[in-house]
């Protein structure tokens, strides 16, 4: 706001002469001025009422240097009107007094000088009355006051010395109230009208508030269906232009929205399209209230402005933190439905780092008070932000980009592994649209982009940190072959770039080892299936389970070439005897590769193990085997030495009597099958006792099972029990005949 400067007249009294100085003479502080400005909204009669009433006391004595005395008057004052008061009349103690205007060096008010109907000395007051209107403008004027019965949009401002203004506004009892700027209290007069008033202001010429009310009632309201989603227009009376332009503009460009997007309509209720002037005022062509699911656009007729504002359902700080974000996205598909649907070809315009109102995107913030420098940066930012996603959206194309949106709103890691994406729950900031645009969208220009006109100067270093990381990222799943496993996609979708980076290096010393168990296995033979890779690249925690895996697999793979190193060593005669007609250790070394092949890897040290004891039990087994073969030849000669000297011995008696003489029965008349009986005394039918000589069809004992060796010895008398060796320890009782 400017400052106005009061207007002091002096008169110099010089005996009986009066000298009158210049007709304005500039004073400092000797008038001084109460006021208060009363503004009354008449919404039927369209046009806002101010009242201000001025009680003004010349406060500058008289001075005398000399025969000389200097008196000092006021002729009137300066008040600033805005450009549009009409019928300004000014009242000085209920007469009408002269009143002559100016317009401020940058015409944005007037000046009106009201003279005082006489000249005002020291120490006198008067009360002056100044009156004026200020019709609201009609749509889409240069106006910036609006008043009908739906809406009204006007500033307020004070008057008078400090501590003695007062601002009264008035008439918008039906009205819901929105203030901006300054304070006004909401209070009763003495007629029971509501009146908003804010007295002793300390600096009035710094003083404003910009009232924007709104009278649902007076709306024009009408409630459409465009793309089956429900719509209600809200337009001031008497504009049918901007009406028909919104409802067209949503009929065909809604639909069109929807399909560039790729997503779902997100609002639940009702989309509130409402008519306001507050926008244009602060420099936008229209806001989006997130809560509330209203749109307010400016009243100027543009499909572009209607179609970016709509995009704000999507694009309003929820699927995307950053303001440039959800500007630079609304206004990139607001623009392609133009071309597509409208064919209105809009695009950004080149930007460069070096343009005077640059600010870095991260930092482009919504202005708190509008200046000439805040309208610079507003409308670079609107600018470098479609730019930085136009230039995106060119490079990877449309439904790339619907892609990236797609995973934003549905909450998945950009970085995707083996099954589908996980979720995301972090916020959606800058730093993961970045990763969806390289790694969903597959764009090679985004990083370049952010780091020129995104980023802040203490951001740079994420980045640089970000690409050794990506770098480490590429090389891990060349190398691997591998997609990576979540604990790393989640370190690097957390910008935590060193937990990601020695995350990876345990993964690759973890594989490193993986292949040197492949080496050995391979070594022996063994066709190694890929039984880590889903391990691998499932893992959530840590690779500690894969590690674990893989030393299973080298104690099994031990295991197996250890008993194969047994089985190829030279064996002895026992082993070799044992070993026959039994188990053979080699099917366990079968079973074992086959376990260790399939994955069975819990069988492998059992089935080698197996082989294993195979040998060491054949070696018991040929022992026996051959003492029982040793035992069975000596037992047999004995019997036929036997046999031979009992022969003689019968020949010898034959020749003195007739005696019975011993005979072998082949038959085996006692019923053992491959059992002689030798007859020793007695007659041919009571033989003294039987001895086992042979077994023809003996078979080997099986594997595991232990052999024993019976002998009888012929003493009618006399019972011998004998240990026979058997390895469980049992014994064998042997029994007279």
């Amino acid at each position: 706001m400017h400052r106005f400067r009061r207007q002091l007249l002096a008169v110099v009294v010089v005996i009986s002469v009066v000298v009158v100085a210049p007709a304005v003479a500039r004073a400092s502080e000797g008038l001084h001025i109460d006021a208060v400005s009363t503004y009354e909204v008449v919404p039927d009669d369209a046009r806002v009422f101010v009242t201000i009433e001025v009680e003004a006391t010349n406060a500058t004595p008289s001075t005398t240097k000399g025969n000389v005395t200097t008196r000092y008057f006021y002729e009137g004052f300066y008040l600033p009107l805005p450009p549009e008061a009409e019928n300004v009349v000014a009242l000085d103690e209920g007469r009408e007094a002269q009143i002559t205007f100016e317009d401020s060096e940058d015409g944005s008010f007037q000046v009106a000088l009201v003279r005082f109907r006489s000249n005002l000395f020291y120490n006198r007051s008067r009360s002056v009355t100044v009156t004026y209107e200020i019709p609201g403008g009609e749509p889409r004027s240069e106006d910036v006051t609006r008043v009908n019965a739906a809406f009204v949009a006007i500033a307020l401002y004070a008057f008078g010395d400090p501590e003695n203004a007062e601002v009264r506004l008035l008439g918008l009892e039906d009205f819901e109230v929105t203030l901006d700027g300054s304070h006004l209290r909401l209070e009763t007069d003495d007629e029971g009208r509501e009146v908003r008033v804010d007295r002793n202001i300390v600096n009035p010429p710094e003083w404003f508030v910009w009232v924007n009310a709104l009278n649902n009632e007076g709306l024009v309201v009408t409630d459409r269906t465009f793309a089956n989603q429900a719509v209600r227009i809200r337009a001031w009376p008497g504009d049918e232009e901007w009406f028909d332009s919104v409802s067209e503009t949503l009929d065909i460009g809604l639909p069109a929205l929807m399909d560039v997007i790729g997503l779902g309509w997100p609002v639940e209720d009702t989309l509130v399209v409402t008519q306001a002037i507050a926008p244009n005022l602060f420099g936008f062509g229209g806001w989006y209230f997130v809560d509330e699911d209203e749109i307010e656009i400016g009243e100027s007729v543009d499909r572009a402005v209607v179609l970016h504002e709509a995009s704000h359902a999507w694009f309003n700080g929820s699927l995307f933190t950053e303001r440039w974000i959800g500007e630079g996205l609304a206004e990139e598909v607001a623009s392609i439905v133009l071309r597509e649907v409208f064919d209105e070809r809009q695009f950004p315009q080149a930007i460069s780092r070096l343009d005077s109102n640059t600010v870095k995107l991260n930092a482009w913030e919504i202005p708190g008070f509008r200046t000439e420098l805040s309208d610079a940066r507003e409308a670079y930012g609107y600018n470098a932000s479609w730019s930085v996603i136009h230039d995106i959206a060119k490079e990877i194309g449309q439904d790339a980009v619907s892609d990236v949106l797609e995973y934003a709103d549905s909450d998945r890691i950009a970085y995707v592994g083996r099954s589908d994406a996980e979720p995301w729950t972090d916020p959606d900031d800058w730093r993961r649209l970045l990763d969806l645009f390289e790694e969903v969208g597959g764009s090679e220009k985004a990083t370049d982009l952010f780091a020129d006109f995104v980023v802040r100067t203490d951001e740079a270093d994420d980045l640089e940190d970000r690409a050794k990381a990506r770098e480490k990222y590429q090389a891990f799943q060349e190398t691997t072959g591998r997609q990576a496993p979540v604990l790393i996609r989640r370190s690097l979708s957390d910008w935590e770039f060193d937990d990601a980076i020695a995350r990876m290096d345990d993964g690759l010393a973890v594989y490193e080892s993986e292949l040197a168990l492949i080496a050995r296995a391979t070594a022996a033979g063994l066709n190694t299936q890929d039984v880590f890779s889903l391990d691998f690249e499932m893992t959530r925690g840590s690779f500690s389970a894969v590690s674990a895996a893989i030393g299973q697999y080298e104690r099994a793979l031990d295991a197996l070439l250890e008993s194969e190193t047994a089985l190829a060593a030279e064996r002895s005669t026992a082993v070799q005897v044992g070993l026959w007609r039994g188990e053979d250790p080699g099917d366990f070394i079968a079973a074992a590769r086959a376990a260790y092949e399939r994955g069975d890897i819990d069988s492998v040290p059992i089935h080698a193990a197996l082989a294993k004891r195979a040998l060491v039990e054949a070696e018991a087994v040929g022992r026996q085997r051959i003492v029982y073969a040793g035992g069975i030849a000596g037992f047999v000669a004995l019997v036929i030495l036997g046999l031979a000297i009992r022969a003689a011995w019968k020949r010898r008696r034959r020749g003195t009597s007739a005696s019975p003489q011993p005979t072998v029965d082949a038959a085996n008349d006692l019923g053992d099958p491959g059992v002689a009986v030798a007859v020793v005394a007695g007659s041919e039918s009571e033989p003294e006792a039987s001895i086992p000589v042979s077994a023809p069809g003996l078979e080997p004992p099986q594997y595991g099972f232990v052999e024993t060796l019976e002998e009888t010895v012929v003493n009618p008398d006399v019972s011998h029990p004998r240990d026979d060796g058997a390895a469980d320890g049992g014994e064998e009782d042997a029994t007279p005949g």
